[in-house]
């Protein structure tokens, strides 16, 4: 009798696996809360080495832990779905935080016009060189000879290039407004190339040329689905997103604050071309290490 209670009491206290590994959920919000409360006057004077080094390492971790659960539910939904559209949930999920983060950091402070465009540039440097780079380096280290799937890299290139134009060279060479910017007619247009652009590789993607975005010989799913239905991780994903997009806007004040030292040195050099340099540098330098996270086995090229 003892030991069904016992037993009894054991099993309705037993927590679900999946709300253990959930622990971001309240981390992120209770870090959310907290700053919507309190973060105007504890991010007010960020005078102090502790104080700012406090601040920038309890926004960096709830965010940090935030984007590798989002990253793991769209994982799992990339899994369930198999390739191509796998690797298109983990691209959206990625890009979105990124968008989220870019915004939230351009609403911060003064803002600056051109924070979005040199962002862009970053993303491409740090991902083409970079990124993409590490991969092929750590690649060759451990395995020594690959094979690569070279029709969804030149498609891929096929779309990002023309893109890039538009958007980052394309102002450059305008003359119906002061500098290195775009009209509004031509900034519709750009906007219409663009989604055009992208509505072509989707159907590429998904639709006409799906095999060239699965590598020869790759199984659909390299591990199987966890517990849980795909709505549950659609729902996850979303709720570890609020907290990155109002957090964002939090650190960027002190990314903000730690860039001020540095801006009058390379402003006085013209080493860089803006203020907003470097706080373009730590926005990518933060993407940089949750896309380390979102490189998953769906993604192909």
């Amino acid at each position: 009798m003892v030991a069904n209670a016992n037993g009894s009491r054991a099993r309705g206290v037993a927590t679900p696996g999946w709300l253990r590994r959930e622990w971001s959920l309240p981390v992120g919000y209770a870090t959310t809360l907290a700053f919507l409360a309190f973060g105007a006057s504890w991010l007010g004077d960020l005078a102090h080495p502790a104080w700012l080094a406090l601040m920038f390492a309890w926004l960096f971790a709830a965010i940090l832990a935030c984007a590798f659960s989002l990253v793991r539910h769209a994982d799992e939904l990339a899994v369930r779905l198999g390739e191509p559209f796998g690797t298109l949930v983990l691209t959206l999920a990625m890009s979105g935080m990124e968008m989220m983060m870019i915004s939230a950091v351009m609403l911060a402070g003064h803002g600056s016009a051109t924070l979005a465009r040199d962002t862009m540039l970053a993303i491409m440097m740090i991902v083409l060189n970079g990124l993409v780079g590490a991969c092929l380096l750590a690649g060759g280290l451990r395995y020594h000879e690959q094979s690569y799937n070279l029709y969804s890299a030149n498609s891929f290139l096929a779309v990002i290039v023309p893109l890039a134009v538009l958007g980052l060279v394309l102002p450059g060479f305008t003359v119906t407004t002061p500098g290195p910017t775009l009209s509004v007619k031509q900034s519709i247009f750009v906007i219409v190339m663009s989604l055009g652009l992208y509505g072509v590789f989707l159907g590429i993607q998904t639709l006409r040329h799906r095999d060239y975005f699965v590598a020869p010989g790759e199984k659909q799913s390299l591990h199987a689905a966890r517990e849980g239905s795909s709505g549950r991780h659609v729902a996850l994903l979303l709720a570890n997103g609020i907290p990155i997009v109002l957090l964002a806007k939090q650190i960027a004040k002190p990314i903000n604050f730690l860039a001020l030292p540095f801006q009058s040195f390379f402003r006085s050099r013209k080493i860089l071309p803006n203020d907003a340099a470097l706080r373009v540098l730590g926005l990518e330098l933060l993407n940089l290490i949750l896309d380390f996270d979102g490189v998953g086995p769906g993604v192909a090229i």
